[in-house]
């Protein structure tokens, strides 16, 4: 067996290997930091994927939100409250469908201009908020908080005479809706004795005390606020020496029906619909 020379490390080789591992650390060290700077900048990307994220979710909840208003006086649409009636039907929850129409509405539109006619949807869907407190209404819509400091308009003073739970849309034209989810009987006592007497816990003569109450409420307030509507066209056209008014048979017609067990969304607008055109005749003639 031929024997090697043994190698002994000599000046040059420890020079040799010390550069070797310098230059190792080096390349380590610049991969580490470069890693370190890799893994930093994906973090802060992340960060950014993140928050755009959470903005789109938010931009996408505000257009979910927006696509279930009318866009001129920030109410329910017609396909919302009909979902929401449903919903009210799928629940067996007792509440009742209020329809409303502007009597003479086209007289405003000939005499005074579409602007007008459009300013006098908004006060209605005002009057609307103003009858109900602000939570008891589903779906407000943009800019629409309740004026608190208007002294003449009726609250509904306690929950005997407050439905639980409101619907304010706007069907379309000059037709507004309310669903109106009723708790007529709040008093569990009286509900308890009540149902023991006639079988059911509603009292359809409360329900019809709510309705009447509601009707009451609405015109009084349409009226308080055609008179403010009248008084702010005529300040606009005192300049120009014109006297410019709404005209005196603008009026709110209404009809409701209350929700009996096995309604149709449909029978119950029916039903409304009739009452609505009775009352419209009634004013009429």
């Amino acid at each position: 067996m031929e024997q090697k020379d043994f190698l002994f490390p000599t000046a040059s080789n420890n020079v040799y290997m010390n550069n070797y591992e310098n230059n190792f650390n080096l390349s380590f060290l610049k991969i580490e930091r470069g890693l370190s700077e890799e893994n930093a900048s994906l973090k802060e990307e992340n960060a950014s994927l993140k928050e755009e994220n959470t903005k789109l979710k938010i931009i996408n909840a505000e257009l979910e939100r927006l696509a279930t208003l009318d866009g001129l006086t920030g109410l329910s649409n017609y396909s919302e409250i009909i979902k929401q009636a449903e919903n009210f039907i799928a629940e067996s929850k007792t509440f009742a469908v209020v329809v409303i129409d502007v009597n003479n509405f086209k007289k405003v539109n000939d005499t005074l201009g579409h602007v007008e006619g459009d300013r006098l949807l908004t006060e209605i869907a005002s009057v609307l908020k103003k009858c109900f407190r602000e939570n008891d209404v589903v779906g407000y819509g943009l800019n629409n908080t309740p004026d608190k400091s208007d002294n003449d308009v009726v609250e509904f003073s306690n929950s005997n005479d407050i439905p639980n739970k409101t619907v304010l849309g706007r069907q379309g034209g000059d037709e507004f809706c309310i669903l109106v989810l009723l708790d007529p009987r709040p008093d569990k006592e009286n509900t308890k004795n009540y149902q023991e007497e006639n079988g059911t816990e509603i009292d359809p003569t409360k329900l019809t005390d709510v309705m009447n109450n509601i009707y009451e409420r609405l015109n009084s307030n349409f009226l308080i606020s055609l008179e403010s509507l009248n008084e702010s066209l005529e300040k606009e056209h005192e300049l120009k020496h014109e006297l410019k008014k709404y005209p005196e048979d603008v009026s709110l017609a209404i009809g409701y029906s209350i929700y009996n067990q096995g309604d149709t969304v449909d029978e119950m607008f029916e039903r409304a619909d009739d009452l609505m055109y009775k009352d419209k005749h009634k004013r009429k003639s």
